[in-house]
């Protein structure tokens, strides 16, 4: 993303802690989903899905990005 040496590092962390921040969230909205049996209705299996799928297309991206 940049041409500047000095600015790299941070980049990297920033888009690096953003990357953990969001892949954790999500799979910690996918496990409270799935662990609780009063949150397995038709709008929770769809929040899990859209978890999923950001997880998935987080991994696909930001790591070609770093």
């Amino acid at each position: 993303l940049s041409v500047d040496l000095d600015l790299q590092p941070l980049l990297f962390g920033l888009l690096l802690s953003l990357f953990l921040v969001t892949v954790l969230g999500n799979l910690l909205i996918i496990l409270a989903i799935s662990s609780d049996s009063h949150l397995h209705t038709p709008m929770y299996f769809l929040l899990s899905s859209l978890s999923l799928t950001d997880v998935e297309f987080i991994s696909i991206t930001v790591p070609n990005l770093l």
